[in-house]
């Protein structure tokens, strides 16, 4: 990955009427598309998916909101165990045996965000299939009688 300059910008809503101008214009919309104009005059089309995070960062911004925004490489393991509310030990784990895929980044450990969801959506799974499991033996065991 390349290296990537960080830069400080401050944005603060009363110090912008454009900002409170483009909001507005904003309300009740959805951002389909965004045109970025360059320092030598072209224009290039921004994927849509930039357009949407602009048009949610301009009304957070406008209603006076602070945004910091940031090169991310992933989740820590540590930050993973308090993301999936588990501990250290499962993580090592599951890390271990490949069931959530991590790289390192430098020399540290990180795990992409699109994994981490993919394997909380999967404990999410398995915990509803262990509740079913359980009311489905409580049945068969006559735990539910009928009042």
């Amino acid at each position: 990955m390349a290296a990537v300059a960080r830069l400080a910008i401050v944005v603060q809503a009363e110090d912008s009427p454009q900002l409170q101008d483009l909001a507005r214009a904003l309300r009740g919309h959805a951002v389909a598309s965004a045109e970025v104009i360059l320092d030598d005059g072209r224009s290039v089309r921004a994927p849509a998916v930039v357009a949407q995070a602009l048009g949610h960062l301009v009304t957070y911004l406008a209603a006076g909101g602070d945004v910091s925004i940031g090169a991310f490489d992933g989740y820590t393991p540590d930050e993973a165990m308090y993301f999936l509310g588990a501990s250290r030990s499962y993580i090592a784990g599951v890390l271990a045996r490949g069931e959530l895929p991590d790289r390192l980044v430098d020399t540290e450990v990180r795990i992409a965000h699109a994994d981490l969801m993919a394997h909380r959506a999967k404990l999410g799974e398995l915990q509803r299939e262990g509740i079913r499991l359980i009311q489905q033996l409580g049945e068969e065991e006559g735990a539910y009688d009928e009042r």
